[in-house]
């Protein structure tokens, strides 16, 4: 089983992300991911078994815990992408709030004392719209989101499953994210 640590998006945040989407496919084309694979990666684990999963879990339990008090928060903001502008990656941004930044190195930190190995890559809050996309700067600016954010309530374990050809992200489990109270 392939597994990945994200945050899931609320309705109103995916709508948003797919309506850039759909505005980006008229002069930029590419793959496009489907709207309900969209999600934020906070820690992707790959190719894995059922202990490591196990593990992944309970490092997510922990993390919850870890990062309660944090007010970690999902905005969305503009568009951009990783890789060379022929064959781009084109996300929409999330902006990089400090508790949400608190709750990624919680995630990690839980993975890591747990021994569950995980792509160290830094954390770079954002969507994945599309792949192998050819990126027009003029169309790229344009593309703001409407602003919606939220609190975040849960963390996710996500299993990468390929369906009929289609890749689709299932949640595995859900964390909690607890709230301190004042």
């Amino acid at each position: 089983m392939r597994i990945f640590v994200g945050i899931e998006l609320t309705e109103r945040q995916r709508a948003a992300a797919e309506c850039m989407a759909r505005c980006a496919r008229k002069s930029m084309p590419g793959k496009y991911v489907e709207p309900r694979n969209y999600h934020v990666t906070i820690a992707y684990i790959g190719e894995t078994d059922e202990a490591v999963r196990d593990r992944a879990m309970r490092a997510l339990e922990a993390a919850a815990r870890a990062s309660a008090g944090a007010a970690p928060w999902c905005a969305l903001s503009a568009a951009g992408f990783f890789r060379r502008a022929d064959k781009a990656i084109l996300y929409c941004g999330v902006r990089e709030e400090p508790g949400l930044l608190k709750t990624a190195q919680c995630v990690r930190e839980a993975l890591r004392e747990d021994g569950v190995p995980f792509d160290p890559t830094p954390f770079v809050p954002h969507i994945t719209l599309g792949r192998n996309v050819r990126i027009d700067e003029w169309t790229l600016a344009g593309l703001i989101p409407e602003a919606c954010e939220t609190e975040i309530a849960a963390l996710t374990l996500f299993e990468s499953v390929r369906v009929d050809g289609v890749l689709r992200y299932t949640p595995l489990y859900r964390a909690p994210v607890e709230r301190k109270r004042v």
